[in-house]
């Protein structure tokens, strides 16, 4: 039963998030071998970031929703997989208009890793995002190496990882 409700739960997950994007959106991600847009996003505390401040590190950009279940779940995930990492920058956008949604979330949920708002689609619509969540891992030059739509326990943790390693290592 609780399989059926998480998968659930995603499917409700991606419809809520293309019904935000849409103004926002055309049909199609980022594909594998593109360099991510240059945006720049709010931190939770309201200081300025670059993406390109992340060039020369290996980058796991994830977007996310305080209403989406499946993404709140993942946090711990990307929790652990920062600590394990020293070179790895995880970047989680949170896509919320609310803020103060995203920042009551986080004062109960610290994260470890960097929290960027983009309240009004700007990230998100350069990445041309189409899923919630959805995680990117960049390689040090800020091409896209490994997209996830949504978020599977069983197997995107391992997944992260070994793509990760992949990246530390040199392999494509």
């Amino acid at each position: 039963m609780a399989k059926v409700l998480s998968k659930i739960s995603a499917v409700c997950c991606i419809m809520l998030f293309l019904s935000a994007i849409a103004p926002f959106s055309d049909a199609y991600a980022l594909s594998i071998g593109e360099k991510v847009p240059n945006v720049t996003l709010k931190d939770v505390s309201g200081s300025p970031v670059s993406l390109d401040k992340f060039r020369g590190k290996i980058v796991l950009i994830n977007f996310w929703a305080t209403w989406c279940p499946s993404c709140k779940y993942e946090l711990r995930y990307l929790n652990e997989l920062q600590k394990k990492h020293d070179e790895l920058v995880v970047l989680a956008i949170s896509i919320d208009k609310d803020q103060s949604s995203c920042s009551k979330f986080i004062s109960k949920n610290p994260a470890n890793f960097t929290i960027l708002t983009d309240p009004d689609g700007i990230a998100v619509n350069a990445f041309k995002g189409r899923a919630m969540p959805t995680s990117y891992i960049l390689d040090k030059e800020g091409a896209v190496r490994y997209i996830h739509f949504g978020f599977n326990e069983d197997k995107d943790p391992a997944l992260w990882e070994k793509e990760i390693n992949e990246l530390k290592g040199g392999k494509i």
